[in-house]
């Protein structure tokens, strides 16, 4: 049986999974409460994968670690009651929306007459995520001519998830008393609203001869949640006609010339005289090091060309003269072919400055790797080069919420899948109390492993300049503490082990962290596992550290 609202029952129609129907989820996480419970009582009436999570805060999160192991095909339900619970959620509404990760944000809502009558958790939630998420109210038809409204709307809001690359949408459903009431036999028959568009896109002539006379064209990938590239252009066909430039989070397993565009950067006042790309085709989303940013935006002779399938047109290097709006995966293998193989540029450069082979760490059991904002981040930008695994974070915001929860609901959508995967989340201790409420879920298993890196503070602002010398800097900035783990992991029934690093200086190497990280996916466990390393990360000498996101 289904509730008798007929909101509801509309939506939960629409949401009934289909493998034929690109916009129907497979997945929803639940949040807890009363005004929403005849949401939740549908929801896990139509076959959807639920998950419950009592933490607001941490469920949004959970949800892009579901989607994103989805490869954000589909959107991913998330259901909070009515009141504060709904403003919990816009840290990670806002993470999606910034990375174009598809959501469906169902919120319960009191009756719009008792807003602002001092009655309990009634407050105005119809724009209460904007600007970060599309919003649609629904609210209790009462008549046919409503229900259609009602039925257009749904319709509308959830075909809604899949523009613009991935869209955060939320549907707002006022519910009067008595709220929970089973009446309902079957659901109305419906069918989602489907949307077409171009998928080709044809290379006009004019790009193509600004492309023949490239010289030195520099591909860049930011951060990149979908298929590795690779899956499309052959690794050796895009380095033959390219300089490659790609970060940890770009899910490139190939080589690159990171190493060494990065020591011309880092070594040289101005590297543009021996590095200054004539034209850059830029895809993804942010990146890390900040200094290839600076570089390409002193170069006045440079053209960026932008692709990317959503409206936004993103000017990083502050040089874009061409914004091409499709997926980089189908404009790319044309982009491609029109550049000169090995140009001169491309040439002269890798043979002035060579660079070594870099050290590839593959983990057998390993499936993806989920790292923190600030020291973990960069640590992992020279620990994972040219990583055969996937790696994620958190650079819509860049803020330390949500980094265990992601790799959390990531975690959930394997381990229902793989036997015997691991999915690792590495970051610092900030990052690690600040998300603890990842772990409150009796759904996880032994497929999530923590490697936590303590370091008593946020170790990172001990970089930047002159910030130290301020009295406020240890407890105020720097936030000192001598708070562990162990406690927390076993309040959830979590795995937990104490490490410490080796090295006189507390820092953690690369061979330290290889050892750890194979016997941390090595421990038999029913339940997450938890490292705590007490130590700081080796931060490559080349790494961009401020700004501290």
């Amino acid at each position: 049986m289904y509730c008798n609202k007929d909101n509801v029952n509309i939506l939960t129609a629409l949401l009934r999974p289909d493998t034929n129907n690109p916009t129907a989820p497979h997945d929803a996480v639940l949040c807890p409460g009363s005004r929403n419970a005849t949401i939740v009582h549908n929801l896990t009436q139509i076959g959807l994968h639920v998950h419950p999570v009592t933490d607001e805060r941490s469920a949004v999160f959970v949800a892009i670690g579901l989607a994103l192991h989805g490869r954000r095909k589909r959107p991913v339900v998330v259901c909070v009651t009515s009141g504060s619970a709904l403003l919990n959620t816009l840290p990670g509404v806002a993470e999606a929306a910034l990375r174009h990760i598809p959501l469906l944000i169902l919120s319960a809502d009191r009756p719009p007459q008792w807003i602002g009558q001092l009655d309990g958790q009634t407050l105005p939630q119809t724009d209460a995520l904007l600007p970060y998420a599309r919003t649609f109210t629904l609210p209790e038809p009462h008549n046919e001519e409503e229900r259609w409204w009602c039925r257009r709307v749904a319709r509308e809001a959830l075909a809604a998830t899949q523009l613009d690359g991935g869209r955060v949408v939320h549907i707002n459903l006022p519910i009067s008393e008595p709220t929970f009431v089973l009446t309902t036999a079957e659901l109305p028959a419906l069918t989602p609203l489907q949307r077409f568009g171009p998928s080709t896109f044809a290379l006009p002539d004019e790009l193509r001869h600004r492309l023949a006379e490239a010289k030195m064209p520099l591909l860049v990938i930011g951060e990149w949640d979908d298929a590795p590239l690779t899956e499309v252009i052959a690794a050796d066909v895009l380095r033959s006609r390219l300089l490659i430039y790609a970060e940890c989070l770009s899910h490139y397993p190939a080589p690159t010339d990171n190493a060494a565009i990065d020591a011309l950067l880092y070594q040289e006042d101005d590297a543009t005289s021996t590095f200054a790309p004539d034209l850059v085709l830029h895809i993804g989303g942010a990146m890390v090091d900040k200094k290839i940013k600076q570089l390409l935006r002193r170069n006045p002779q440079t053209q960026v060309w932008r692709i990317d399938p959503t409206h936004e047109t993103p000017d990083t290097f502050c040089h874009l003269s061409v914004s091409i709006k499709a997926e980089p995966e189908q404009v790319l293998p044309n982009l491609i072919e029109a550049l000169p193989a090995e140009s001169d540029g491309i040439r002269r450069f890798r043979s002035t400055h060579l660079q070594p082979e870099p050290i590839v760490h593959r983990f057998d059991t390993l499936t993806a790797v989920f790292l923190g904002n600030s020291s973990a981040v960069r640590w992992g930008n020279h620990f994972f080069v040219a990583s055969p695994h996937p790696i994620f974070g958190n650079r819509g915001t860049n803020g330390i919420e949500g980094s265990l929860s992601v790799a959390a609901g990531f975690a959930l959508a394997r381990q229902r899948k793989y036997s015997g995967e691991k999915v690792l989340c590495i970051l610092g201790d900030l990052s690690f109390f600040y998300d603890a409420n990842a772990l409150w879920n009796t759904q996880l298993d032994g497929t999530l492993r923590i490697l936590l890196v303590n370091n008593g503070g946020g170790g990172i602002f001990n970089h930047l300049p002159r910030l130290p010398e301020s009295p406020a800097f240890e407890t105020y900035i720097r936030a000192d503490h001598s708070a562990t783990a162990e406690g927390i992991a076993r309040s959830f029934n979590c795995h937990y082990e104490a490490h410490h690093s080796s090295s006189p200086n507390g820092l953690l190497t690369d061979a330290q962290a290889e050892i750890l990280i194979q016997r941390l996916l090595a421990v038999e466990s029913q339940r997450p596992v938890l490292f705590e390393v007490f130590g700081t990360f080796l931060l490559s000498p080349l790494s961009s550290l401020p700004n501290p996101s």
